[in-house]
């Protein structure tokens, strides 16, 4: 949810329907306006005092250049205000009072000044709304009657002299430029935020799909029509190892090397999805098979734009279908067990029992006690094998209980070691930690070691030594034990059949041991 969490980071905060930072840009525009006003007003009175010695003209300069100190002021800080419509309030308060000073020390009403009410009450419309245009329209129409009656107080009634009628025209004037800057105020304003919404929607909707297409545990990859990568997602890169900055823009068939892709024209704008497996060989690693759809990529116009290829690692397929063959395996071994297990071993028990007696009753040659032997051991070999079989075929029920690792591989080499057949000339070394625990079949898991040290001593013909060592897998809460010896190793084609049933590449060999092993522990 990362993609979502920082698209509402990315959401404009809201002023009166309007993302803020466009609220701030409408006032520093206004506060440009006024500057650029105090400007001209200062250039006017230049000349004016050139043409005529007007005795307000120091008082006027002097005002209208703390007006533009206030306004840079104000541009400096906008960015800075928290409250960004009391902000605008005050800005518009001291427009109207500034303009009333200008009306009243210009002596009167015979200017131009009276019209600057105009535009205030029209900024403040855009940057307070219909509310803050009335109210602008009336605190200019108390200013400038307390101005123009002031004047006429103070400078004469033929300086200050202004009908009621006049005033009242102003007055109206005011208002109507309100209501007018209003309407258009609230247009703009549902326009904008009708923007906001969209420019909202869409980032949820921009977010929401890249959470989609990297959430998925596939890799998903985009081609444009010249065969190079235009999209490369998350789960891409964590099956093939490339970064999603290499893969940018880099052709296909270089990013994946034997990848098999369809081979079509440039005007067939309707390719078939085309589906195959490939290894794909991932650096300092070993081929993962990947299993790859193609389809077209097509714009809001159906129109071909590129390749669409989704693929995913099969290893873990692979091997659950590996399972699944080796039980059917199993399987069929079991059927064909179940109907034959008594007939050779109740044959070979008569056979066993008759040569010995002929052996213990009968005086025979060195050769023919010699034969008698081979019989007995042969006889020995097949029922051991044939109890091998049984015991792997026949299905079970494991007996689950506490068991401690250390004392069951302690006892299982214990008694592997003093067996007839054991050569001294072999050491078995044991690392396992104390109070290890673990949930098992005590007497499976001695079959499990018994098989594998003997598989391992079988590797080592002469002479070695046999390693068992344990480690805590403490976040996946198991148990791993290592069985290493001394041995050549074993070559890649032979380990992919080590656990299939009577596999073997031993002469003497059964090819039972791994396969019984093998299926134990599956059972656990």
């Amino acid at each position: 949810m990362d993609s979502i969490e920082q698209a509402s980071r990315q959401m404009p905060e809201l002023i009166d329907g309007e993302p803020r930072e466009e609220y701030i840009q409408r006032l520093q525009w206004l506060l440009f306006l006024r500057v650029i006003v105090s400007t001209f007003l200062l250039g006017s009175t230049l000349l004016l005092h050139i043409q005529e010695q007007l005795a307000y003209l120091n008082t006027f300069n002097a005002l209208v250049g703390v007006n533009v100190l206030f306004s840079f002021l104000s541009l400096f800080f906008v960015n800075r205000i928290v409250r960004l419509q009391r902000f605008a309030l005050w800005q518009v308060v001291w427009d109207v009072v500034f303009i009333s000073l200008l009306v009243f020390i210009s002596e009167g009403a015979e200017n131009f000044f009276p019209f600057l009410y105009f535009l205030t009450i029209f900024n403040s419309s855009v940057v307070l709304g219909r509310g803050g245009a009335y109210l602008t329209a009336l605190l200019s129409m108390v200013l400038y009657g307390g101005v123009l009656w002031g004047a006429r107080a103070l400078f004469g009634e033929e300086r200050g002299e202004v009908g009621l009628t006049s005033y009242l025209i102003y007055g109206s004037a005011f208002f109507l430029v309100a209501s007018i800057g209003s309407f258009i105020s609230d247009q703009l304003r549902k326009t904008g935020r009708a923007l906001a919404e969209q420019k909202l929607n869409f980032l949820w909707l921009k977010a929401l799909h890249e959470n989609i297409v990297e959430s998925v545990n596939m890799g998903l990859v985009t081609i444009d029509r010249e065969g190079r990568i235009t999209f490369f997602n998350q789960s891409a890169v964590t099956i093939t190892g490339i970064p999603i900055e290499s893969a940018h823009h880099r052709p296909i068939e270089e990013a994946f090397p034997g990848i098999p892709l369809p081979r079509t024209s440039r005007e067939d704008d309707h390719p078939r999805n085309h589906r195959f497996e490939f290894e794909f060989l991932r650096a300092g690693s070993t081929p993962v098979p990947l299993g790859c759809t193609i389809t077209a990529l097509k714009d809001t116009a159906g129109i071909v734009i590129g390749k669409i290829m989704t693929f995913q690692d099969l290893t873990e397929f692979k091997r659950m279908e590996e399972q699944i063959r080796r039980a059917d395996k199993l399987a069929a071994i079991g059927k064909l067990a179940a109907g034959i297990a008594h007939e050779i071993r109740n044959p070979l028990a008569s056979i066993s029992g008759s040569i010995q007696m002929l052996k213990n009753d009968i005086g025979l040659s060195p050769l023919q006690e010699q034969l008698m032997e081979i019989v007995l051991r042969e006889t020995d070999r097949l029922n051991t094998l044939l109890t091998e079989f049984l015991l792997f075929a026949r299905p079970w029920r494991n007996t689950m209980e506490r068991v401690n690792l250390d004392a069951l591989i302690g006892e299982t080499i214990e008694v592997f070691t003093k067996h007839p057949d054991f050569d001294q000339h072999y050491e078995i070394e044991a690392h396992v930690e104390e109070d290890l625990w673990v949930s098992g079949d005590p007497e499976r898991l001695k079959q499990v070691f018994w098989n594998l040290l003997n598989n391992a001593l079988e590797a080592m013909p002469d002479a070695g030594r046999v390693t068992i060592e344990t480690a805590r897998l403490l976040e996946a809460g198991e148990v791993r034990i290592d069985i290493r010896d001394d041995g050549i190793g074993i070559d890649p084609e032979t380990l992919e059949k080590i656990f299939d049933p009577f596999f073997t590449t031993k002469e003497s060999g059964t090819g039972l041991g791994l396969a019984l092993a093998y299926r134990i522990i599956e059972s656990h």
